[in-house]
């Protein structure tokens, strides 16, 4: 087996060798370090203390070589490639379908509203039925949320966004070091609408196609982008076949909105001395323009038109939502009232969510929060410079204040765990419609939305860089 290896990396070394007779340095780096490599990894077998295993060292190497790169570029053996070969298996057919479009509706009697979610096959086809269903009951305005969604299939990013420009417009372009991976994808066929109001949020969970919509349409300023800067993640894969049957997953191209900016974020070409990766500076941010003249900036995924901070939820409502108390809690609720007339009008009166805390009582529950965090450490670092003990009894004085008031928590975070609790009750009476609907009266972005939609000068001041 180490023989092989040996003479496999030496052959691999003598033709790169052969081929740095041409001027390219590059060619001749490549050969050169290929052969230290194969002369280095011989002597380590041949006379490290202890026995060592060939194959385990060299894909420890390989791994922290492609991990120097990106977290995307990744080695695939031939036994991992198994895991992802096609196997046949019998199982009763059914017809399940997870939907893109997991709710749309009327906020107004003119604002309509789209959530998409993922970017899988027919995510173009669900939102273009929606948007003619919304455009039938009434909508002059429309609000696409893209908040959450991680992206998906390229294609369909393409095809929503040409719901709303004309046929023949470029949407996004791939470039990288090679001209077989340059591609541009343009709009094929004609719109529903390139006249709507339409406000697009996004978050920092918003990632990929998700920001090439986004980006596309703030592009030739044709929405207005509310929320929170996206994830910023503009790298394209593919797989190649290596010897042995396994693969290689490397990155060979960016993705490029319609004005020419990258939304890649993190810079993995520029690591710190530490070898950890930054966001790219702002000194090596790049300007471009929308179709109107509007400044937009690359290396950083997509910055909102208008601005806003995303709500940040107590630990002790992620807690009660993962144990499953909210869930049993909805579930004892519904069966013992009748369904609510419609989602709008459905609110925990005081006295119902006084009810639900009673019965959290003697529940075992625990979360940990940013102040004990920050505590642990406090305790660390006075271990460390040996005065720990001058401060324990004050350490632990306010650990006990802690504590006694985390008792109030499921008082004091009332309204947070009661928006919580509301859509998990409205969603047995009304399904995924109800529990979209039942954070409507409580999603500030949503809110900032509507009222942009409602104020035309303020829609287009915006739009025009005024």
């Amino acid at each position: 087996m180490r023989r092989r290896l040996l003479i496999a990396c030496s052959l691999t070394a003598l033709i790169l060798l052969a081929a740095a007779s041409s001027p390219s340095e590059r060619y001749f780096e490549i050969a050169k370090n290929l052969d230290i490599f194969a002369t280095l990894f011989k002597e380590v077998n041949a006379l490290y203390v202890d026995e060592v295993d060939p194959g385990k060292l060299m894909r420890t190497g390989m791994d922290a070589m492609l991990a120097s790169l990106d977290p995307y570029t990744n080695y695939i053996s031939e036994d991992e490639v198994e895991n992802f070969r096609t196997v046949n298996t019998s199982f009763k057919r059914e017809k399940i379908k997870v939907n893109n479009v997991p709710h749309f509706a009327m906020l107004n009697e003119e604002t309509g509203y789209i959530q998409l979610t993922d970017f899988t096959p027919d995510a173009g086809k669900e939102v273009k039925n929606a948007l003619v269903s919304l455009k039938e009951k009434g909508a002059k305005k429309l609000v696409l949320d893209l908040r959450g969604n991680p992206g998906g299939l390229l294609m369909e990013a393409v095809n929503i966004c040409n719901l709303f420009i004309p046929k023949g417009k470029l949407v996004v372009s791939t470039k990288g070091k090679m001209a077989e991976h340059n591609y541009s994808y343009e709009t094929l066929n004609a719109p529903i609408d390139t006249e709507i109001p339409l406000v697009i949020l996004i978050d920092r969970g918003s990632a990929s196609a998700s920001e090439i919509v986004a980006g596309t349409l703030q592009d030739y300023d044709r929405a207005v982008v509310i929320g929170e800067k996206s994830y910023g993640k503009g790298l394209v894969q593919i797989s190649r076949p290596l010897s042995y049957k396994s693969q290689l997953k490397v990155t060979t191209a960016k993705y490029y909105t319609p004005s020419g900016r990258c939304i890649q974020v993190l810079d993995y070409s520029r690591r710190r001395a530490d070898g950890s990766v930054g966001s790219v500076p702002d000194s090596l941010k790049k300007s471009f323009k929308t179709s109107k003249g509007r400044v937009v900036y690359d290396g950083g995924g997509i910055d909102p038109d208008v601005v806003t901070v995303n709500q940040t939820y107590h630990p002790i409502v992620q807690v009660l939502f993962e144990s499953g108390y909210l869930f049993d809690y909805a579930t004892e609720y519904t069966a013992k009232r009748s369904a609510p007339t419609d989602v709008k009008s459905f609110q925990l009166s005081d006295a119902e969510y006084n009810a639900f805390v009673q019965w959290m009582k003697g529940k075992p529950y625990h979360y940990t929060t940013a102040l004990d965090e920050d505590l642990q450490k406090i305790k660390e670092q006075a271990k460390r410079e040996k005065n720990f003990d001058e401060i324990k009894g004050m350490l632990e004085k306010i650990e006990t204040t802690v504590s006694e008031k985390r008792k109030n928590d499921l008082l004091v975070h009332k309204d947070q765990i009661k928006q919580t609790l509301e859509a998990d009750i409205l969603s047995r009476y009304f399904l995924e419609k109800g529990y979209v609907e039942a954070g409507f009266k409580y999603d500030e972005e949503l809110a900032k939305s509507i009222e942009l939609l409602a104020k035309a000068d303020s829609y287009n001041k915006i739009l025009l860089n005024n």
